[in-house]
């Protein structure tokens, strides 16, 4: 199976570790070629701005829209290209990959689906205490909308609702620490329904720093 993959970025951030003005602004786009034994596409957005504050204080807002489908001979996206959400890198308080649509059949797993929408705003600030010009280490109050759609067992709908986003808000601790990045996060979600999978303190290595 032939595949093609574009990408777009535009980066203006001012630096590449724990940023505090600019934006990042990135397209990628696949689709299998014509006459595969699968034909489909994916396109995925992912749009953020640092905004400086004064005081080594900021804030960031961030957004990521992904859809994708079969085309041709293929009536649907195949399951292992799904999209999913919920995690500390998406929305924080929920576990991992368990928003949208679940399995019709027992365990009732979480499947993802074919169209993705994360919303992020954060309002970051150094430790107290910390020394002036520290930029290995932040804290930050956020809040985190997200949702995954498709077909499914208590899927949200096949088609983008945003009223059908999850919330969480909660306090991060980011470390760029020598073994690598680290985030631990305690959150508590707003808007979570019954059958949602939550968890309110996650720790993760190895998450992104801009």
């Amino acid at each position: 199976m032939l595949k093609t993959t574009l990408g777009w970025t535009q980066d203006s951030l001012n630096r590449a570790i724990f940023p505090t003005k600019g934006g990042l602004q990135r397209v990628i786009g696949e689709i299998t070629v014509p006459g595969s034994e699968l034909e489909y596409y994916k396109l995925n957005y992912t749009g953020s701005r640092y905004f400086p504050l004064g005081g080594s204080k900021t804030a960031r807002v961030k957004g990521e829209i992904g859809i994708g489908d079969g085309y041709g001979d293929t009536e649907s996206l195949p399951f292992y290209q799904n999209f999913f959400a919920g995690g500390s890198r998406s929305v924080r308080g929920y576990k991992s990959r368990t928003l949208g649509p679940r399995d019709t059949a027992t365990p009732f797993d979480p499947i993802g689906g074919n169209q993705r929408v994360l919303l992020n705003a954060e309002y970051i600030f150094p430790l107290p205490g910390a020394k002036p010009g520290n930029q290995s280490q932040r804290l930050s109050f956020f809040l985190d909308g997200g949702q995954v759609f498709g077909p499914g067992l208590d899927s949200p709908g096949e088609t983008i609702d945003f009223a059908e986003l999850r919330y969480s808000i909660g306090l991060a601790f980011n470390w760029f620490s020598p073994v690598g990045p680290l985030a631990i996060s305690v959150a508590a979600s707003l808007n979570d329904q019954p059958g949602d999978d939550t968890e309110p303190v996650q720790f993760t290595l190895g998450v992104p720093l801009r």
